[in-house]
């Protein structure tokens, strides 16, 4: 441990930053397996362009008292080039996390109640890999968490959750160890942090979901849109208004689209793998919604995975811990709704689990 301490009262996640400078040119297959344009992967990679600048404005601008932890991806010179401004400005207060994550068996997608099949079948293949980057000291921790969560919420859940749990304890970790070896105090009731990176709805709020509550920290790591990078073109014509944050780890994004059209994405920024899923309640009477996942439209549909009941259509909040494989990237399109009321609608919106 070093002799000098330095207190940190504000820590900056930057994940994933660079994912698509991993490649000159979209792959054909990854265009046809997932739909997407050429158009659209283009649009994304000038994006991340535009963002890398802004996060290297961010690293120039930082205070003695903040921080930054890189969850660095692939090998490209702009990865390169961002994790050596954060070091040459930071020094010590740049954390470049190593840690390995190893997925669980691939066939458990194929099994009912995949986690319950995880937990006794000590000889299953694949499964010894996945334990195997846990370090002993944290192995039973980490199996505890899965069992109290099964018990909360079954065994029926997507087995890429694990994954989600063994990388966030291992982060947690090595966060903890980079701290105490460099003389990096922090308040655990008082820090705050944000997180940024790609995708804004899939990895920069996956991977530090659970960090707050492994770390005891009173406040969530919550995320920053206009320092992320999205590949869904349902955001390519959008423009970032605000984040709300509202009651406890709930946070509500804000955009308007072509025409002043609002829109919205409902966030849960902590998490615990025990925790149910939370839905927001809007009302069907006042004006047309339109939901959209990824890049179609779920509602409404003939065949929509959405649930309307007495006039209120339940919009799943996005968890990012993984447990659920479909519908946790719902954007809420207000098409009948001027811009004012339709964030009045969100803001007085009931958000609650099935049982509440």
């Amino acid at each position: 441990m070093t002799d000098q301490t330095l207190h940190i009262h504000r820590i900056y996640f930057l994940i994933h930053p660079c994912c698509w400078a991993m490649s000159d040119a979209p792959d054909p297959d990854y265009l046809k397996t997932y739909g997407v344009l050429s158009s659209e992967w283009y649009a994304a990679r000038n994006l991340e362009r535009e963002v890398n600048h802004r996060q290297k404005e961010l690293i120039e601008s930082m205070g003695p008292g903040e921080a930054m932890v890189i969850y660095p991806i692939g090998d490209s010179q702009p990865m390169s080039d961002l994790i050596n401004a954060a070091e040459r400005v930071l020094g010590p207060r740049c954390i470049v996390l190593k840690s390995p994550v190893c997925a669980p068996p691939a066939h458990l997608a194929e099994m009912s109640e995949p986690i319950r099949h995880f937990l006794d079948d000590k000889e299953m293949a694949g499964r010894q890999e996945f334990w195997d980057v846990v370090p002993e000291s944290l192995r039973p921790e980490v199996e505890q968490e899965i069992r109290d969560a099964c018990e909360v919420i079954g065994y029926n859940w997507s087995p890429q959750a694990l994954k989600v749990v063994q990388g966030n304890r291992l982060y947690a970790q090595e966060i903890t160890d980079a701290f105490e070896s460099r003389g990096l105090i922090i308040d655990p009731e008082s820090v705050t942090a944000e997180a940024f990176g790609e995708g804004f709805e899939q990895c920069a709020m996956t991977w530090k979901l659970m960090i707050p509550g492994y770390l005891g920290w009173r406040n969530p790591i919550r995320n920053v849109y206009d320092l992320s990078v999205s590949g869904y073109r349902t955001l390519f014509d959008a423009r970032f208004t605000e984040r709300i944050d509202l009651d406890g780890d709930i946070c509500l994004f804000l955009w308007e689209k072509w025409h002043g059209l609002p829109m919205a994405f409902v966030q849960r920024a902590a998490e615990r793998l025990a925790d149910e899923r939370l839905f927001t309640h809007l009302p069907l009477d006042a004006g047309a919604l339109e939901v959209w996942e990824t890049r179609q439209a779920i509602w409404p549909s003939n065949d929509s995975p959405l649930r309307a009941e007495n006039g209120v259509l339940r919009v799943p909040v996005k968890s990012g811990s993984r447990k659920y494989s479909h519908c946790d990237d719902c954007y809420v399109l207000g098409a009948g709704y001027t811009y004012d009321d339709f964030r009045a609608i969100l803001l007085s919106a009931k958000i609650s689990t099935d049982r509440s």
